[in-house]
């Protein structure tokens, strides 16, 4: 283009000169030596001139778009207005004569750029070192941007405005429950809409500074959740028993609406990992089984009346935990199971709450093998839950094995195969705080130092989706953070004041951290993982969902009774479809397309219960399952594809 450029000006001058005679050939020497002196001054300048306006843009959002930034850094503001001032001064001359060799023209612009540019970086470095302090006081901050946490910080007397910012910082809280003259905390809601209230009302007059009352929120959170806990399974003891008679099974839905989704389920798993070892040695496991298939049945039949919407996502999550449970107790029994300590058992996830333990924090304990956590009592909200199957169930004790021994986790497969999810729900079954990141072209490294240091200091987990999607050179920088932070964790097993440096800076890490990365071997533009990077991480390698099971649950959650039978058979008739049928582009009968037929048949099950009459049950489940697949498949076949489905029904 240069070269272009000066031929282009070379035949201008050409025209121009003909008069001259022999005299214009000399000028093309002329014209190239002026051109790259031009280029040469124009790139010095561009280059400062890109800079400053790349500062000027991200200070400029910060600066003039709070009102409250002038009081928070009053010396940077005021240079900032001086420097945007000068900033706008240049680029109204530009903009009234906006030509290279005009602008190249003004006076002093190269020196009054430089030192702008100068200017600019000091504020820049000023700001960020009294965000890291803002940080530094409640370590949820890091998970917030910079401009956000500005906004939080100069309305922390505003708690309305401030809370839209609360789901980057908590798992589950989106709004805060205030009195009336908006002076006490009274509790929190999900997004769902579940509301909880703190044990104890928190003042805010008392905790003056935004990041003192955040941290009271935190702790209140937590301490809320763990008495709200005991209250649940000491009142479950008496309903959730192998004798329980009709009433005990009513009382049960009465205990569901008391308490959040998240101790709903918590509270039977403690109950029952209590009654499984009590009935192991005894032999009476077959009466816990009996438990659970008739809560089941009842719950079941639950979800098809009108009720509210969040009792019947709780009572959703409860049947996709009891058929687990049920699965667990069949396993045992097949195997014979006689006693506690039997690996047979060990290698399900046990849940033990101590009373006697004066720390509430303490008292529930998750065990699985030879591996004993701690709950984390982060509350999550509603989220979806992850059906559990035995693959599940393999991934999660590798997963805490690897956290036992101070190591990552590293779930590896095919796209679709739950390994995120079961990271999340692994997560769940914890209580802890769970960080996503996908690692993909957009993955921004730069601030992943910044988040590093909040999952070190709160003890979340991060989890980073198709590590080995990152280029080497950004793989290298990412690793060597990760590498710093398993090292700190395995130091910090034998020294609880053992220090960690991130990215320049210092910190103590909490034990409850946890780093995981899912990768996608084989594909195409995957990079390798570093060899120092390997040997702090457990592999789990994630094949086929079991898609039977999955559709059982789904099925038992819409309230099918003969979920099993009718799982049983649903699954086979997907898979001869997807082998017998001819091939279309649009066709799909994988997970996906079956969780839409299973999701239409709840609705239609729902309808036709009322009207259902003296059919029965099973019978009129398998016309609802017929009724759905014929709805959902059928209009998307070719005409050919028809007669066979039908007759595969």
């Amino acid at each position: 283009m240069e070269s272009g450029a000066t031929e282009l000006t070379t035949r201008s001058f050409r025209r121009r000169c003909r008069l001259l005679g022999g005299q214009a050939e000399s000028y093309p020497c002329i014209i190239r030596s002026v051109s790259s002196s031009l280029h040469d001054d124009l790139a010095e300048k561009s280059d400062v001139w890109i800079d400053v306006q790349r500062q000027w843009v991200y200070l400029e959002g910060i600066f003039s778009g709070s009102a409250d930034i002038k009081h928070l850094l009053p010396v940077e503001s005021a240079r900032f207005q001086n420097i945007n001032s000068e900033f706008l001064t240049v680029m109204k001359k530009v903009n009234k004569s906006p030509f290279v060799l005009d602008v190249l023209n003004i006076a002093g612009i190269q020196k009054n750029l430089e030192r702008l540019a100068d200017l600019l970086t000091k504020i820049q470095k000023a700001l960020g070192e009294y965000l890291e302090k803002e940080r530094s006081s409640f370590p949820r901050f890091y998970f917030v941007g910079d401009e956000d946490l500005l906004e939080i910080i100069g309305n922390s007397k505003d708690i309305r405005r401030v809370m839209k910012h609360f789901k980057k910082m908590f798992a589950g809280i989106s709004t805060l429950l205030v009195d009336d003259d908006d002076t006490q905390l009274l509790g929190f809601a999900s997004r769902e809409g579940e509301e909880v209230m703190f044990r104890s009302s928190i003042t805010l007059k008392d905790y003056p500074r935004i990041n003192d009352w955040l941290a009271k929120v935190e702790s209140e959170m937590r301490l809320s959740l763990a008495h709200l806990l005991s209250q649940a399974v000491a009142r479950l003891k008496a309903i959730f028993l192998p004798k329980a008679d009709t009433d005990a099974l009513t009382g049960l839905l009465d205990w569901i609406s008391c308490y959040p989704a998240q101790l709903v389920v918590l509270a039977v798993q403690t109950v029952w990992t209590d009654l499984v070892e009590h009935a192991i040695p005894h032999n009476q496991l077959t009466d816990v089984l009996a438990l659970v298939i008739r809560n089941l049945d009842m719950l079941a039949d639950n979800v098809l009346r009108d009720i509210p919407v969040l009792e019947r996502r709780k009572c959703e999550h409860l049947i996709t935990e009891l058929v687990h449970q049920r699965d667990v107790i069949r396993s045992l029994i097949s195997s014979g199971t006689r006693n506690a300590t039997d690996f047979s058992w060990l290698y399900y996830m046990r849940f033990y709450l101590n009373d006697s333990i004066e720390d509430p924090l303490l008292r529930l304990q998750v065990r699985m093998a030879d591996a004993v956590f701690p709950y984390g009592y982060e509350y999550l909200g509603i989220p979806d839950r992850l059906v559990q199957t035995p693959l599940t169930d393999r991934c999660y004790l590798t997963l805490t094995q690897a956290l036992d021994h101070q190591l990552g986790g590293s779930p590896f497969g095919p796209a679709g195969t739950g390994k995120t999810e079961s990271v999340k729900a692994l997560g769940v079954q914890l209580g802890r705080f769970v960080l996503v990141f996908c690692c993909d072209e957009t993955f921004d490294f730069q601030a992943m130092g910044r988040i590093f240091i909040g999952l070190c200091q709160v003890g979340a987990w991060g989890c980073f989706d198709e590590f080995n999607r990152l280029e080497e050179r950004i793989l290298s920088a990412v690793s060597q953070q990760v590498q710093s932070i398993q090292q700190g964790l395995a130091a910090a097993a034998s020294d609880p004041n053992a220090e960690v440096e991130l990215v320049g800076k210092k910190l103590k890490i909490n034990t409850r951290t946890g780093i995981f990365i899912t990768m996608n071997p084989g594909y195409a533009g995957r990079s390798n993982l570093p060899d120092n990077l390997k040997k702090l991480f457990r592999s789990m390698s994630m094949t086929r969902p079991d898609q039977e099971l999955i559709a059982q649950v789904l099925l038992f959650s819409k309230g099918f009774r003969a979920a099993e039978t009718l799982a049983s058979k649903i699954v086979p008739f997907f898979n001869l479809c997807g082998e017998q049928l001819s091939p279309q582009p649009h066709y799909d009968f994988g997970l996906r397309a079956l969780k839409a037929v299973l999701a239409s048949a709840g609705i239609i099950k729902r309808d036709r219960h009322a009207e259902s009459g003296d059919l029965e049950e099973a019978t009129l489940e398998q016309q609802v399952m017929i009724q759905s697949v014929t709805e959902t498949i059928v209009p998307k076949l070719v005409a050919d594809d028809v007669p066979l489905l039908k007759a595969y029904v």
